[in-house]
């Protein structure tokens, strides 16, 4: 204990003569001016709000049967084709006659089934689309205030960030004139 209060003792004294040396050579005071006007600014900012928008369309549709596709009528066709064909002939010729008659067949109902296909008639359904549009907005935001102030007989002019109300607190610096 006896080690330590010499030691602090010391040490306020340190920062005691320290500080004047820090010291700035400004005296600074605060003082009120009076308000003339607080004008405010505005900018103008623009905002994007994602608005869906959806609309029911008419879709035309065709119902389809097996004679419509033109796979499922060449298939049934060289059936056909082929039981009509197998009836002819004997033999090597037979096979022939039920070859001949599923090409024929399969050719047939190809054609017949696009025919069938175009010549159906349509009916129409109604589909909801949907798509997103981003609309952008004006927006008038407040950005600060114009501020004209009388402190001494003199008009001022400042920018700030609030309405200061009818007094406005100021600091007035005083420093000596020379090279400091």
């Amino acid at each position: 204990m006896k080690n330590s209060l010499p030691s602090l003792i010391f040490g306020a004294s340190v920062l005691l003569l320290a500080a004047p040396a820090q010291a700035d050579h400004r005296y600074q005071q605060a003082q009120t001016a009076r308000v003339l006007s607080a004008d405010p600014i505005y900018t103008t900012i623009y905002t994007s709000h994602p608005q869906q928008i959806c609309d029911r369309v008419a879709v035309p549709v065709r119902d389809r049967h097996l004679l419509d596709d033109p796979q499922g009528g060449a298939l049934v066709g060289a059936l056909v084709g082929g039981v009509i064909g197998h009836q002819f002939g004997g033999g090597r010729g037979r096979d022939v006659a039920t070859v001949a008659g599923a090409l024929i067949g399969a050719s047939t109902g190809h054609r017949t089934s696009l025919e069938r296909s175009r010549q159906r008639p349509q009916r129409v359904e109604y589909q909801q689309h949907c798509s997103v549009s981003h609309e952008r907005f004006p927006e008038r935001v407040l950005d600060g205030y114009h501020v004209r102030y009388r402190y001494q007989g003199q008009t001022y002019s400042t920018r700030m960030a609030y309405d200061p109300g009818p007094y406005l607190p100021i600091e007035v610096s005083v420093r000596p004139a020379g090279d400091y």
